[in-house]
């Protein structure tokens, strides 16, 4: 599958997506990330991505809206199993250790 819309959840993974040039791909990102500087100095198009993520909550709705290819976030089997239920791939992306990174 090719992703080319992501929802991103998690502040630290959205940095992790622009830092890797997949800022574009963005198009739902989690409250007050567009309030780094150096976020909107590298990738000035992150004012315009709708911010609906704040924590584990979500509007279903406006998400649904964005379309993503997929949706990461950091765990929770009933977050999983909502997304999945509406027709969202849900990416759990959790790493505790530097091996679980790579």
């Amino acid at each position: 599958m090719k992703v080319e819309r992501i929802a991103e959840q998690f502040p630290a993974h959205t940095v992790t997506d622009i830092m890797l040039g997949a800022g574009d791909k963005l198009v739902a990102i989690p409250r007050n990330v567009k309030t780094i500087p150096l976020l909107r100095k590298i990738h000035p198009r992150i004012t315009e991505v709708p911010e609906l993520f704040h924590g584990s909550t979500v509007n279903m709705e406006e998400l649904l809206a964005t379309r993503p290819d997929v949706v990461s976030i950091t765990g929770g089997a009933a977050n999983v199993a909502k997304l999945r239920s509406v027709g969202l791939p849900a990416a759990v992306m959790v790493f505790t250790s530097y091996q679980s990174l790579q």
